[in-house]
């Protein structure tokens, strides 16, 4: 069989994977591409165009001069006025219809009573008076959400102190509320 002299040969019977590439061959794919790169930088980056001289440049550079039509600037200007005007006027007849309709909204018909005993103001509305409530206590609100929860004998300590420091912003923020 084999000779106890001769080292045994190991044969690889395994398929290589498909797409396997031997060693170094992505470092030489980058250098070769960064090689590319550099070589189409050279191609097109060659010389820069030369400016033209000063002399034949000047007579180009004026633009010839359009012919200033008077009636049409006077047109223009007319036109600009009227609308000025019109404008003017819609906002005066908006303003006095707004005048208008804010004073007939502030007279409010008198009941047919005939007690000469003065009429309590009606309360307002408690959806709008909640509404102007919240919009004012937003304006304050802290990014820090607020919970009600009692807190355990394993909680932090640093949370039970944030949530009393909230506590005490939202009784100062419905005291200013109160105040207003």
């Amino acid at each position: 069989m084999t000779q106890p002299n001769q080292a045994a040969q190991i044969l690889e019977k395994a398929p290589k994977p498909q797409g396997l590439l031997p060693k170094n061959v992505q470092s030489w794919l980058l250098v070769g591409l960064a090689f590319l790169m550099v070589s189409i930088m050279w191609l097109t980056g060659g010389k820069k165009p030369q400016t033209p001289t000063k002399a034949a440049s000047a007579p180009a550079a004026a633009p010839a001069p359009l012919e200033v039509n008077e009636t049409k600037i006077a047109e223009m200007q007319n036109r600009i006025q009227d609308l000025q005007r019109q404008q003017l006027l819609a906002q005066n007849a908006l303003a006095q219809q707004t005048r208008s309709l804010s004073g007939a909204a502030s007279q409010d018909p008198q009941p047919s009573r005939d007690s000469g005993a003065p009429t309590e103001p009606r309360p307002e509305d408690q959806i709008q008076a909640e509404r102007k409530k919240r919009a004012y206590l937003s304006l304050f609100a802290s990014n820090v959400a607020l919970s009600y929860r009692k807190p355990s004998a394993s909680a932090p300590v640093f949370m039970i102190e944030a949530q009393l420091a909230v506590a005490t912003l939202t009784s100062a923020a419905l005291d200013i509320v109160q105040i207003v």
